[in-house]
């Protein structure tokens, strides 16, 4: 696969200043006016424990170097920076999420050194006579028991293991529209019938169609957003068709590229994944085609059936 180190970089801007870079980060607190601050006691408590992660030194040491990397891509601009950044697509964002492997870790590490601090209380309660009635002295069930307190007193403070934060953030990437809609899926769930299991759909990589892959098992051709930079790693057929597929009447490289990738259908829809989006100058006109047949059109796009043996027309 071809990476962004073999291409040009990304220029994203930059987010703040390496103190509130580091502390937003630190605190889980980039989209909340609040840190996750339980998280925090627990990747502190974890750092304090550190020694029992001695196996695990390489695993933390290579989210410190992805966290300096997330600090200074997001900070500074600078040509060593984005040398150093170009295999992430200089994406802040990405190198982020590879340093949280060593907050991740280190809060996992503090909650067992939680759990051993609350099996140390119960077994010197358990050592009290009225006590021992209540609290199982087998160690086994004891970890359970413990662990399962701690978990429920974690999920109320953090008001269910902060699932509302996380779901107003995540809510807001997934909008009714322009990429996806609810009319869109609408038409894409009318592909799920019409489309041959082992055969293709011929679509537009920017406007949302891929996602037909995940949401109802139809394959499309082009199983991404397309950057310009990876059309020469697609192979010629794919090459060809998001080329000039809308020559499928008069071009014998498109109807044999049709033919080797199975194609059956396509798919044209509305809304793109980003404002500077448009329309694949080889999906447009495709009324006008002979080898094509519309089965259906809404608002939100269109489905074409591909004819055997397509005819030109006039």
């Amino acid at each position: 696969m071809l990476t962004a180190s073999q291409q040009g970089g990304v220029d994203w801007p930059v987010l703040g200043s390496p103190a509130t870079t580091l502390g937003e980060f630190l605190t889980v607190s980039h989209v909340s006016p609040y840190p996750a601050w339980w998280l925090v006691a627990l990747w502190l408590l974890g750092l304090i424990t550190v020694r029992r992660l001695r196996n695990l030194a390489w695993w933390l040491g290579t989210g410190l170097v992805f966290t300096a990397l997330f600090v200074l891509d997001a900070s500074y601009k600078s040509t060593l920076i984005a040398t150093l950044t170009r295999p992430w697509w200089n994406d802040s964002w990405r190198l982020e999420a590879l340093a949280t492997s060593l907050l991740v870790t280190l809060a996992a590490s503090g909650l067992v050194a939680a759990l051993d601090a609350g099996i140390s209380v119960a077994k010197s309660l358990g050592r009290v006579r009225f006590v021992e009635r209540i609290v199982p002295t087998r160690v086994t069930v004891l970890r359970a028991g413990v662990f399962a307190m701690l978990l429920v007193v974690l999920a109320a403070l953090t008001h269910g293991l902060y699932l509302n934060r996380n779901s107003i953030r995540l809510a807001s990437l997934f909008e009714n529209g322009p990429t996806m809609s609810d009319a869109k899926r609408t038409v894409l769930d009318k592909l799920r019938d019409m489309v041959p299991a082992d055969s293709l759909v011929m679509n537009d990589p920017q406007d949302g169609s891929p996602l037909m892959w995940a949401l109802d098992g139809v394959h499309p051709v082009f199983g991404h957003a397309m950057m310009a930079s990876l059309i020469p790693e697609l192979g010629h057929d794919r090459q060809v068709l998001l080329a000039s597929f809308n020559k499928l009447d008069t071009d014998p490289a498109v109807r044999s590229a049709v033919r080797a990738l199975n194609v059956r259908y396509v798919f044209v829809g509305d809304g793109f994944v980003t404002e500077e989006s448009t329309r694949l100058p080889s999906l447009t006109g495709l009324d006008r085609l002979g080898g094509l047949r519309l089965v259906y059109a809404s608002t939100e796009g269109k489905i074409y059936k591909i004819l055997d043996g397509p005819t030109p027309n006039g």
